[in-house]
């Protein structure tokens, strides 16, 4: 499955999570959708699932991991955007990394996302990185679902920051402009 990469505003720095936050298989989608796509009722969603504006619950991780940590994450609790959620997808591009002819390195892959991270959260939320309230998450494939999958696609999520910028806040709006 995919790695779940965080780069924070606070510290600057990579950081890999390390929690798998459900049940769920990649690509199984247990939500309700209305017919614009958007989550109307809340269920277990797999990261080759994940949708533009999918809001979900990012909490597990974002709480308890630190500098250094690193795992396998293969889905999250989706919630409709008005309920309290941890973060929204930004970014879906499942042919990001379709360029590169072999695996090389989570650290090297989340690097090269970041700056396409920042700017599909700028366009996202209307705003610019540096000065706002928003932080990402970047997904990026491991290197088994790399070779097993055929995973090249790169996923970003936003989260909404605190007032001190140091730590994720559970929102009940989107972050869409």
């Amino acid at each position: 499955m995919r790695s779940l990469v965080v780069t924070s505003v606070s510290c600057l720095a990579l950081v890999s999570l390390a929690a798998a936050c459900s049940n769920t298989s990649g690509t199984e989608d247990e939500t309700t959708r209305d017919s614009a796509g958007d989550v109307v009722h809340g269920g277990d969603l797999g990261v080759f699932a994940l949708q533009l504006g999918d809001c979900v619950d990012a909490s597990n991780f974002l709480d308890t991991v630190g500098p250094g940590d690193s795992t396998v994450i293969d889905g999250f609790a989706a919630i409709p955007c008005d309920e309290p959620h941890t973060a929204e997808v930004v970014l879906v591009d499942d042919e990001y990394f379709a360029d590169l002819e072999e695996y090389t390195s989570e650290e090297s892959m989340s690097e090269s996302s970041t700056p396409v991270c920042i700017a599909a959260l700028d366009e996202y939320t209307g705003t610019e990185y540096e000065s706002s309230q928003f932080d990402f998450v970047s997904l990026v494939p491991t290197s088994e679902s790399w070779d097993q999958l055929d995973d090249r696609g790169l996923v970003c999520m936003g989260i909404t920051l605190n007032e001190d910028a140091n730590a994720p806040l559970e929102t009940s709006e989107s972050m869409r402009a």
